[in-house]
């Protein structure tokens, strides 16, 4: 954890009641730049941020409204003027900002962006931020790897859900809602989904709290000077972080991948009217547990838990589902299945 010092907190504890409510902001340094590892962060002038690592983050903190100027420096700095980058930033009272370093500091020793982005080094304030959520896991993801062209993020568990659409370097993407727990998530083409990248078991959460999911590192490292691969950080707003290595793969389109799998689940029919049962046949036997969930991952109904055999039919009721799109997952020992199912009126 960086010291996080903010001198001019200061100033705003002196203010008058009166003045204007202060814009809350939090710091995430993603930049894999290897010469950029530690860096110190001045906020006009004073030193902000001490030796602020790569994928670290500070809690979010009160800063005053107004036009401020944030330079970045080497950690050996002495003062802001051995600044290697600068910018200025306005931020209003009461909004919320998160201030992620991104980029390298020298383009030319690395190799292109796939979609021809600049890769050069800067701090991206991005806003609105949220600290909190009203309904289930607030989350958003953020793109700051030089290498990686856009993605979408999925989650395989659910039948390659989208959760995550245009994750584009330098740029953030809209905050979405889920539920707490622990997934895999795929990063794939936009166009083919073929699989760029996998992330094996995120913690998503917890509810009532929001965090942001910044996929930073190289995709292939050796192109990059050997820098660091590719993860997914999570970032809270109490600045806890955590990081999950990515598991980098070839873009094998989504229907390739599926090809020579022989089991799979079957729903008849798999539109139905609401009130109409279900039935739900496996091709495998053994144990199994077959539930219904929604689009945001959350169990809705079991509809059967212990032993099967293959081809045998399992009744889901719908009597109580609203109008709209399930996922209906069979889990077995080592294997797992998803259908989708559509209830309308």
């Amino acid at each position: 954890m960086p010291s996080l010092l903010h001198p001019l907190a200061l100033v705003l504890a002196a203010a008058p009641a009166l003045a204007q409510a202060p814009a809350r902001g939090q710091d995430i340094h993603a930049s894999p730049d290897p010469d950029l590892a530690v860096v110190d962060v001045y906020f006009e002038g004073a030193l902000a941020l001490d030796d602020f690592t790569y994928l670290s983050a500070t809690p979010f903190h009160d800063l005053p409204p107004g036009t401020h100027t944030v330079a970045v420096a080497p950690s050996t700095s002495t003062s802001a003027a051995d600044a290697f980058y600068s910018i200025e930033v306005t931020l209003e009272a009461g909004a919320r900002y998160t201030a992620v370093l991104t980029g390298v500091l020298d383009a030319s020793a690395h190799q292109a962006h796939p979609d021809g982005e600049p890769l050069d080094f800067r701090l991206l304030p991005l806003t609105p931020a949220v600290e909190t959520s009203s309904s289930g896991h607030g989350y958003r993801f953020i793109g700051a790897s030089p290498d990686m062209p856009t993605v979408d993020a999925t989650l395989p568990l659910f039948d390659d859900l989208v959760i995550g659409t245009g994750i584009r370097f330098n740029t953030a993407t809209p905050i979405g809602q889920a539920v707490a727990g622990v997934y895999d998530v795929a990063f794939v083409d936009p166009s083919s989904g073929g699989r760029l990248a996998l992330v094996p078991r995120v913690p998503t959460g917890p509810d009532g709290q929001a965090a942001v999911y910044v996929l930073t590192g190289f995709r292939t490292p050796a192109d990059d000077g050997d820098g660091p691969g590719l993860v997914l950080l999570k970032v809270l707003p109490d600045g806890s972080t955590v990081v999950r290595e990515a598991q980098v793969e070839e873009a094998v389109a989504r229907d390739d991948r599926r090809r020579g799998a022989s089991t799979h689940l079957l729903l008849t029919p798999s539109v139905v009217e609401a009130g109409r049962p279900v039935s739900v046949r496996l091709d495998a036997s053994g144990p199994v547990s077959i539930a219904i969930y929604d689009m945001l991952g959350r169990r809705i109904r079991t509809v059967h838990d212990g032993p099967t055999l293959a081809g045998a039919s399992h009744r889901a009721e719908t009597h109580t589902l609203p109008p709209g799109s399930y996922l209906v997952r069979a889990q077995a020992t080592n294997d797992a299945w998803v259908a989708r199912l559509t209830v309308v009126r």
